[in-house]
């Protein structure tokens, strides 16, 4: 049976595999099973890559009845081992928007919880790291960061660092720990800033540039197609990771104009192509970024949750 990453398509470069950026299952043509594998490559690279093809193969079946017993103590796997309040880190909420306000011991989970700043939807920076790690005495954990579910949807402000616990310590009260943060990427929002021209837009295509204040440029290819407006949002700074949704506005209004929702394909990675219906042509347009989402290595941290300060 077809999962996720069974079958697949391996690259590598020089023995080593090159991890894909996204994997998408397309709908199948008639009993062929159809994947896109998106991959940030140069021509370099890709003209050095080797492709390999893996799968699973069934080698032996056993047809038996098992039977396993055993007991499981739900209390005591809920039981908190250890349990402390954490003071603000000045540093992490000015880095991060931040704040750590517990950390809860059990046999089977080390748990974080967080709260975001919330600045609203007109002008929000919200950070997320590739990489959550605990160090516990000599020991580091590997783990993971959740949202927490509000009215069934996912909370924009509260959310956890989560970790496998290990039974390295009997008594957790006096190890020293620190959590580690890395591979920061923000997701920012300011509809008062950034905002550039885009002259008389035609069926040929143009570029108008808005340097950032983080560091990059983004680049605009802008033009008609029939009666639509497309704008093509790239950058070529490997730090600028993509826009979410730009936004327009006509000069002497205040209404800003969204492109349209409908799933336009995989893009090229970095890379944004919406379109926008019923612009007025022969008018004065504005556009932002909107939403969009860099690396900033500036944000890493390393915050000590308990052990001497």
């Amino acid at each position: 049976m077809a999962s996720y990453w069974d079958p697949r398509m391996e690259m590598s470069q020089n023995g080593e595999v090159v991890r894909t950026e996204s994997r998408t299952m397309l709908p199948p043509e008639g009993e062929e099973l159809v994947y896109e594998d998106i991959y940030k490559l140069t021509d370099e690279q890709l003209r050095n890559a080797d492709f390999s093809f893996k799968y699973l193969e069934e080698t032996k079946q056993i047809n038996e009845t098992w039977s396993l017993q055993f007991e499981v103590d739900g209390k005591k796997a809920g039981e908190t081992l250890y349990s402390k309040a954490l003071q603000s880190d000045k540093r992490l909420q000015e880095q991060t928007g931040m704040t750590l306000s517990e950390i809860n011991i059990t046999p089977l989970s080390i748990e974080i919880p967080f709260q975001r700043d919330d600045k609203g939807s007109e002008t929000f920076e919200r950070v997320r790291f590739n990489n959550v790690e605990l160090r516990a005495g000599e020991q580091i954990l590997s783990g993971n960061t959740s949202l927490k579910m509000v009215n069934g949807e996912y909370s924009a402000t509260d959310g956890l660092f989560a970790f496998d616990s290990p039974e390295w310590f009997k008594d957790w009260s006096n190890v020293p720990m620190t959590l580690i943060l890395s591979g920061a990427e923000v997701t920012k929002r300011n509809m008062s800033d950034n905002w550039i021209p885009l002259p008389n837009p035609g069926v040929d295509k143009q570029e108008a540039t808005v340097q950032m204040k983080e560091g990059f440029d983004i680049v605009y290819t802008y033009y008609w197609h029939g009666e639509d407006l497309v704008v093509e949002s790239e950058s070529p700074s490997p730090l600028f990771k993509g826009t979410n949704q730009s936004t327009l506005k006509i000069a002497g209004s205040d209404s800003l104009l969204w492109p349209e929702m409908n799933p336009s394909g995989p893009n090229p990675i970095g890379k944004k192509i919406e379109v926008y219906r019923n612009i007025p042509k022969n008018s004065d347009i504005q556009i932002n970024p909107g939403v969009y989402t860099y690396k900033d290595e500036a944000r890493d941290i390393e915050v000590q949750i308990a052990g001497e300060k």
